[in-house]
């Protein structure tokens, strides 16, 4: 093992910030694996119960264009999202995945709270030797001998 070179991965934040809640979806996109099994850690905090979901970023897309968050299109792309006000997941995701973009909005979109939410998503990142996690889309492992 000592002559081994293998990537470090660590925990980066991709999103930590508390936002105004209003009745429409909010989407945090640009998430990208980086290598096949990357774990994703997202965590909420709301006055009220939240619908949440991790999405390809062109269906998340979609949907923040439409500007509704209560068209049946959106509640059936959401219907096994947790609702919660308190909630908190751990995901992974692969290369063939592609971009995916968290999304988020209360769960009724009646009367939203003059209230902020608190939204944290942590990915792990390849940070040492990335070089040689993938050439032409396969894994490696380099030894040096």
């Amino acid at each position: 093992m000592e002559n081994c070179v293998q990537p470090e991965f660590r925990w980066t934040w991709q999103v930590k910030e508390k936002y105004q809640l209003t009745s429409f979806l909010k989407v945090y996109g640009g998430f990208t694996p980086d290598h096949d099994a990357t774990q994703v850690s997202i965590k909420i905090k709301s006055p009220v119960p939240m619908v949440v979901a991790m999405l390809p970023s062109d269906v998340a897309n979609q949907l923040h264009a439409s500007r509704r968050c209560s068209s049946p299109r959106w509640r059936r792309i959401l219907a096994s999202s947790a609702a919660s006000s308190l909630w908190s997941s751990q995901c992974t995701f692969s290369l063939a995945d592609g971009p995916q973009s968290l999304i988020v909005a209360p769960e009724s979109t009646e009367r939203v709270p003059h209230k902020k939410a608190e939204i944290e998503m942590q990915f792990v990142k390849c940070v040492e030797n990335c070089e040689f996690l993938q050439t032409n889309g396969k894994e490696l492992r380099l030894l040096i001998r």
